[in-house]
């Protein structure tokens, strides 16, 4: 029998409590469109079941809530979409990294569904736990950049990664609460600039 309240998705196979991957998927990038429909009133799960086609009972069974559903639809949008190249310029590879943090952070709808997760954290225990697990694997990253930058001597070893990746990654969140969008990848290379080793 096919998990879902409509008809304008393709039948899915019953997977019971094991996700159906194909239904994940449809429930991942509709939360990522109504985040950008619904701004800053934001929409709730009932809105998200129709527009996925999944019952609500398949909803809450793989997330307890909104925040949740956009904490993973943003990480998984990250795996496919931040460039982290791997090749023998490492200081290359880190501006290619930032300057793709900056663009995608500021999509539509990636920044409208950060704004909603950011806002329902304030005054949600769940929803703040969803965006630590997120903002802990950006950052996971983005160390993971920043210290093999240092390791192939193109950062000082005398900069603390921690440090610089809250540069790095506390810019996009400065932005996205002041709603200045970064449009070009100049913000990036200036933050670059600001880290990289001087000759």
């Amino acid at each position: 029998m096919a998990d879902t309240d409509g008809s304008d998705k393709k039948a899915r196979q019953h997977a019971g409590r094991l996700r159906n991957e194909q239904a994940r998927q449809d429930v991942l990038g509709s939360a990522l469109e109504l985040a950008a429909e619904t701004a800053s009133r934001g929409f709730t799960m009932e809105e998200l079941a129709a527009r996925a086609a999944v019952s609500k009972r398949t909803l809450y069974r793989w997330w307890s809530c909104r925040s949740e559903v956009l904490a993973e639809a943003l990480v998984e949008r990250a795996l496919t979409v931040v460039d982290t190249p791997v090749t023998n310029d490492a200081a290359a590879d880190l501006r290619s990294y930032i300057r793709s943090v900056y663009r995608q952070a500021h999509a539509p709808q990636a920044a409208a569904a950060l704004r909603l997760l950011m806002a329902d954290a304030q005054t949600n225990p769940t929803a703040a736990t969803a965006l630590r697990t997120f903002t802990n694997h950006r950052r996971d990253t983005c160390l993971e950049l920043l210290s093999r930058a240092q390791e192939h001597d193109a950062l000082s070893t005398e900069r603390d990664p921690g440090v610089m990746a809250d540069v790095i990654l506390g810019t996009v969140w400065y932005r996205l609460l002041t709603a200045e969008p970064i449009t070009d990848d100049t913000v990036a290379d200036e933050i670059l600039h600001l880290l990289i080793r001087e000759a």
